[in-house]
Parts: structure tokens; sequence; C-alpha cells
């Protein structure tokens, strides 16, 4: 009985929450780094999205993939002319878990989704 209870409270003491995980990081069982992957091809609509409802710029996006996840590497190539909330809401997927900066340039990571065209 004392060693489950040892075992619950160390696996209480591993996980964490995302606002627990700091800059590029992620939470996935405890904080880690989420500039990982190996180069691939996905849907990157939503990130494109995010960047032209919130901040009205047009990006440029390389992608690596690891587990079921996918890291969004960001620069931005100019400015866009937005679009409305509901445009926002209607188009996006959902997939994007965390951006943030990364240096001059940006970082975002969600959850891997196949992009339709080869």
């Amino acid at each position: 009985m004392i060693l489950l209870t040892v075992g619950l409270l160390a696996l209480r003491a591993s996980t964490c929450k995302e606002y627990d995980c700091k800059g590029l990081t992620t939470c996935i069982g405890t904080c880690q780094s989420f500039l990982k992957g190996t180069p691939c091809q996905v849907d990157i609509s939503d990130i494109e999205l995010y960047f032209d409802f919130y901040y009205l710029k047009h990006i440029e996006v390389n992608t690596t993939c690891w587990e079921n996840y996918v890291t969004y590497w960001i620069q931005e190539s100019g400015e866009s002319p937005g679009m409305t909330l509901l445009e926002y809401e209607n188009k996006q997927k959902g997939t994007l878990k965390r951006v943030e900066r990364n240096g001059d340039q940006w970082a975002a990571m969600g959850r891997k989704q196949i992009s339709p065209y080869p």
C-alpha cells in the first residue's frame, strides 16, 4: 500500500498543465521542448489563419513532426488584410496548442493533421 501511495505521488508530481510550461515547451506528461521532429508535410491552414487573424501577417512555414504532433517553424513574410472573428472561427480546425516567439521568428506546435495535398 505504501508503494502504491508513493507511486501515485510520483505520477502526480510528473504531470503538468500547459500553463506550467514556459517558452518553447509544452505539457506532454512533463514540460518538454516542442522544437523537435523530422521534416514532414502537413496541413498548415490553422497556423496561417492564426497569424492572419491575430497579427495581420502572412507567413512562411516549415514543419517537423514527432509522435502525433507537429512543430511549425514560422517566419513573417508580409502584411495581410486580416479577417473577422466569425471567418476565423468558421475556418480554423482547432489543431494549434501553443504559439511562441522564437528569437526574431516564431514557433508553434499542435496536433498533426495530414495535408489533403500530395
